[in-house]
């Protein structure tokens, strides 16, 4: 036969019996298929049913390929038949399948193109092919069987089990609000004596970040010190043994978010085992480490709405304080050449109470009781401060400087090994 344009032809192969062979694809030109005994070019399809060559279909722009025809608007494609067919072939609420119509309670086997029965699964059960796993299994998508979904392999491996179910993390659940943003946090306990902590971070680097809405995690950028919307695994087996797992991708859903209470949902969230440096919060990613899934899980956080203080609303602390106040956490005390500084915290009661610091300085040695007139000026002859400094969870911050009151100090020399009164 004629090929390529020029006057030469290339031989048949031939059978010990003389008979003709199809030629293959080492015998086609470059572009060529080897379709029965031609070689279709790329104008042309093999049809493997007459194993003959075709021309490829031209569709227009609203059509769409179908075996030897071209399906227009309000035609679809039957994948059994290779024939187009009104969309109106099924009833609302079924979907095509071969030849036939699967209804709401069917669902179509791709391998025959037929409608089976779909599982009729409990509650808290999720069909998979035709099985229903437990909350305890997973779906495997690629075999449609159902898995454990932890083994003691994984948790001694990766400190947590491959995936999630939607009824996890959902112990000692709290919101953090701070400067920074938002952050939810929940505990799943199941495999002692390993241990999961979920962490829901809103972040806004700017004004702008919106923080409300449905967001594409793969979109986020993968580290923990510059993501603004991040969520977190932290799996241990200790305090001192843990593991860190970033999404990567999936979507995160924030319905509503405020001082008080936080409420969203996580899809097909995939996480990655990383290393996130303490004080930088530079992530890097784990080579061969654990990967986790999340295919589905709502969460929900709110405290009662309770009137806020008036003096709080306005002043950003309360009007006095009482003696056991500012023991939450002493934070801090540090003597040098300069003086002595104390520091202690008050932590919030609910999210909408500012945080508060009290900071206790003193420039002098000695016991006694000393003014603190004058001390709001910060005159150079002032050798006792006492100030408290209130920040709301918007960042607003108000800074209290003593006046007019008396402060008792404890001998200098008693502070240097770290007492304080």
């Amino acid at each position: 036969r004629n090929y390529s344009g020029r006057a030469s032809c290339r031989p048949e192969r031939l059978s010990n019996s003389g008979e003709r062979q199809p030629p293959n694809s080492e015998q086609c030109e470059a572009g060529q298929t080897a379709c029965g005994a031609r070689c279709c070019s790329a104008e042309e399809r093999c049809d493997t049913q007459t194993s003959t060559c075709e021309p490829v279909l031209q569709c227009g722009a609203e059509e769409t390929a179908c075996g030897t025809s071209c399906c227009g608007a309000g035609e679809r494609c039957n994948a059994g038949t290779l024939l187009c067919e009104p969309e109106s072939s099924c009833a609302a609420g079924q979907v095509a399948c071969g030849e036939s119509c699967c209804t709401a309670d069917e669902r179509c086997n791709a391998q025959t193109s037929r409608c089976e029965p779909k599982p009729q699964c409990s509650a808290g059960e999720t069909a998979c092919g035709m099985s229903c796993c437990t909350a305890d299994e997973r779906c495997n998508a690629q075999t449609s069987a159902c898995e454990p979904l932890s083994t003691p392999e994984q948790l001694e491996r990766c400190y947590a089990p491959a995936a999630f179910g939607a009824d996890s993390f959902t112990s000692e659940p709290a919101l953090l609000v701070d400067e920074d943003g938002y952050e939810y946090l929940a505990n799943h306990e199941v495999d002692a004596p390993f241990a999961q902590t979920l962490s829901v971070a809103l972040w806004p680097l700017s004004a702008s970040t919106a923080i409300e809405g449905t967001f594409d995690l793969s979109q986020e950028p993968f580290s923990y010190a510059s993501c603004e919307r991040c969520v977190l695994v932290i799996a241990g087996r200790s305090a001192e043994d843990q593991k860190y797992y970033l999404a990567r991708e999936g979507t995160l859903s924030i319905t509503e978010v405020g001082a008080r209470r936080i409420a969203g949902s996580l899809a097909n969230v995939r996480l990655a085992e990383v290393v996130i440096d303490e004080r930088t919060l530079a992530t890097s990613l784990v080579g061969g480490g654990c990967e986790l899934e999340i295919p589905s899980l709502s969460f929900e956080y709110g405290e009662p709405d309770e009137p806020l203080d008036p003096h709080v609303e306005q002043c950003f602390l309360p009007a006095s304080f009482a003696s056991d106040q500012f023991r939450d956490f002493i934070y801090e005390y540090t003597a040098n050449n300069y003086g002595y500084f104390y520091r202690a915290i008050e932590l919030p009661a609910t999210p909408a109470t500012p945080f508060l610091e009290l900071f206790i300085e003193v420039y002098d040695e000695g016991t006694g009781s000393f003014s603190l007139a004058g001390a709001e000026t910060n005159c150079s002859s002032c050798y006792h401060f006492v100030i408290i400094e209130a920040k709301t969870s918007s960042g607003a911050m108000k800074t209290y400087v003593s006046r007019e009151r008396n402060s008792v100090s404890d001998r200098a020399e008693q502070h240097r090994d770290g007492r304080a009164s």
